[in-house]
């Protein structure tokens, strides 16, 4: 087996297989509709705020990422199964 497959079969099973991995990616979707579905209200309600959604519910909301993270994180969630946002009010443009 080739180094690239190795590492991917080892990241799938550190998730906890293919099954968990399926899981995660249709729920990471459903939280990513509910956001785009939901983002006037959410902007209304939380503006200029980093959001974190995990099923369908807003997890957390934060001025900071890293404040964020940190409490998504003391709900024993990971910062990669949710969905986070940042809600700008105003258009933000990023030069590179």
């Amino acid at each position: 087996m080739t180094t690239l497959a190795t590492d991917k079969k080892r990241a799938i099973e550190s998730i906890g297989g293919k099954k968990k991995l399926n899981q995660q990616a249709s729920q990471y979707r459903s939280d990513l509709e509910h956001l785009e579905k939901n983002k006037d209200a959410l902007l209304k309600e939380h503006p200029d705020q980093w959001l974190a959604i995990y099923k369908g519910v807003v997890q957390a909301v934060a001025d900071d990422p890293q404040r964020l993270t940190d409490m998504v994180e003391s709900k024993n969630l990971s910062s990669g199964e949710v969905v986070i946002t940042f809600l700008a009010t105003e258009k933000i443009i990023t030069l590179f």
